[in-house]
Formats: structure tokens, sequence, C-alpha cells
């Protein structure tokens, strides 16, 4: 039983480094995405445009973060943070792989 059961955990363990690597990289992708939109923002305030054309833009942005956030706390219950962002991510992922392996884990 222990040899079979060292197998499984293996297994788990296997699982648990994937989802958190793809969790991690989606944590990334998430927090670019911020990034992207202030220094979208900046670009165009100070170099491109001006604020007057950026206000709009900015509030449709803002508008959209407001929405994604939203839609995740409906969906998931938790507040929208990038730490709960990437732990919902993981135990997703989790979930996910072992149902892939066909691992019993409940």
């Amino acid at each position: 039983i222990d040899d079979a059961l060292g197998k499984v955990e293996e297994h788990i363990s296997n699982c648990r480094e994937i989802a958190n690597h793809r969790a991690t990289k989606a944590a990334f992708w998430f927090t670019s995405m911020f990034v992207f939109q202030f220094a979208l923002v900046q670009y165009g305030t100070y170099v491109a445009f001006s604020w007057d054309i950026m206000e709009p833009i900015t509030c449709t942005m803002t508008l959209g973060d407001t929405i994604l956030g939203y839609m995740f706390w409906l969906m998931t219950g938790k507040p929208y943070s990038l730490a709960d962002v990437r732990t919902n991510f993981y135990d997703r992922l989790l979930k996910k792989t072992i149902k892939k392996e066909n691992i019993d884990y409940e």
C-alpha cells in the first residue's frame, strides 16, 4: 500500500507543480495587462495626445477593469486581488490536472 500511495503522492505533487507554474504565468499576464494600461495612458497623455483625448479612453478602461473585477467576484465569491486571482487559477488548474491524470482526489 505504501508503494502505491507513494506513486499517487508523486502524481499529485507533479500536478501541483504544473498548476503552480501555469497559475504563476496567468498571474504574470494578468498583472502585465494593468501595467500596459498604465503605460498606454501615460504615453497617450504626455507624448502622443492630450488628456482631453485620453480621458474617455481611461474611463472606458477603468469601467472594463471594474466589470472584470465584479464578474470575478460574482463567479468566485472572493475579493478581486492579485493573490485571490492567482489562488483561484491555481485551484482550478490543480483540479483540472488531477482530473486529467484520473486521480481520485477528494
